[in-house]
């Protein structure tokens, strides 16, 4: 018995609508594959943002502490040389100080580790994947979840990093105030001691 026309046409037809679903599903895959990788790499430069904002933080910490030691011996030795003037020496010190102060407990807060996503743990993602079977019946469902992993995990290091970001900015003004009140702490300490 053959085939008549209109059966080979109709194969035809079901054979070409396979193949584009198996094709779209397959560039489906290959797009979010991509995806995953862009994530990735968004990942990798959010965690080396983080690595170099703690860097910073701990070099504004090291200058500070450096900074304090230097200007309370100097204090102390101001008032022990002009006594004089040790109301002016003693008021410019204890602004000074409390301005270093300021700027260190904004850098050990941008130093602070904050809370932020993770991806599961092994047996996480099987009692997820257990909970919620249907979504996981083919590879698509398992790179949605890599997706909202990743993006979770990156939303979340953003908004700690944005936290560290500002408080290190705000601890490097601190610090410039702090420079220029040096400048004029010793203009005005050498006007009036001269």
């Amino acid at each position: 018995m053959r085939k008549t026309e209109n059966q080979e046409a109709i194969e035809k037809e079901q054979y070409k609508q396979e193949s584009s679903e198996e094709e779209q599903r397959n560039r489906e895959i290959q797009m979010k594959k991509g995806v995953i990788e862009y994530s990735s790499n968004t990942l990798s430069l959010e965690s080396k943002r983080e690595e170099n904002l703690y860097k910073k933080a701990e070099s504004i910490i090291t200058c500070i502490s450096i900074l304090l030691v230097a200007i309370m011996s100097l204090i102390f030795e101001l008032l022990d040389r002009l006594k004089n003037i040790d109301y002016l020496i003693t008021i410019f010190g204890i602004i000074l100080v409390a301005l270093l102060l300021c700027s260190l407990l904004f850098a050990i807060m941008a130093h602070e580790a904050y809370k932020i996503e993770y991806t599961r743990t092994g047996k996480e993602l099987i009692d997820f994947i257990n909970s919620h079977l249907e979504n996981y019946d083919s590879e698509i469902g398992f790179l949605d979840q890599r997706i909202n992993d990743t993006d979770a995990m990156i939303t979340s290091l953003e908004k700690a990093n944005d936290k560290r970001k500002g408080n290190l900015r705000i601890s490097r003004i601190l610090l410039y105030i702090f420079l220029a009140m040096v400048v004029i702490f010793g203009i005005t300490i050498i006007v009036i001691a001269v």
